[in-house]
C-alpha cells in the first residue's frame, strides 16, 4: 500500500501502465487485496456506487493485465530482433569465410 498515490496515477490515466517506468506498478497492484483496491479508488471516487467500484476494479485488473502482456511482447520482440542480429553476424562470418576459402583456390 506503500505506493497508492503512483497506483492513482495509473488509474487517472490508464495509458501510463504501458510505459516502460510504470511497469513495476503492475507488480504493486497484483500485491493489493481486493479491499485494498477498493479503499485505494473509493479514496480518488468516494461517491462510486459498489456495483460501478467492482466494475472499476475489474476494468483496472484487465488493464493491467493488458500492459502486463505488452511488456511481456516488447521483451519477446527484443529477443527476437536480438536473435536476428547475431543470425546477421554469424551470415556475414560464413560469407567472409566462404569468399576467403575460394579465393585461396584460386
Amino acid at each position: 500500500m506503500e505506493h497508492f498515490e503512483s497506483i492513482k496515477k495509473i488509474i487517472n490515466h490508464p495509458e501510463n501502465a504501458f510505459k516502460e517506468e510504470n511497469k513495476w506498478l503492475i507488480d504493486e497492484w497484483r500485491k493489493l487485496n481486493f479491499k485494498q483496491r477498493e479503499i485505494l479508488i473509493k479514496q480518488k471516487y468516494p461517491n462510486l456506487s459498489i456495483d460501478n467500484l467492482k466494475t472499476l476494479i475489474n476494468l483496472t485488473n484487465i488493464m493491467m493485465e493488458d500492459a502486463e502482456t505488452f511488456h511481456k511482447k516488447i521483451k519477446e520482440f527484443q529477443h527476437l530482433r536480438r536473435l536476428i542480429r547475431e543470425q546477421e553476424a554469424n551470415e556475414h562470418i560464413i560469407h567472409d569465410k566462404m569468399f576467403e576459402l575460394n579465393h585461396n583456390l584460386f
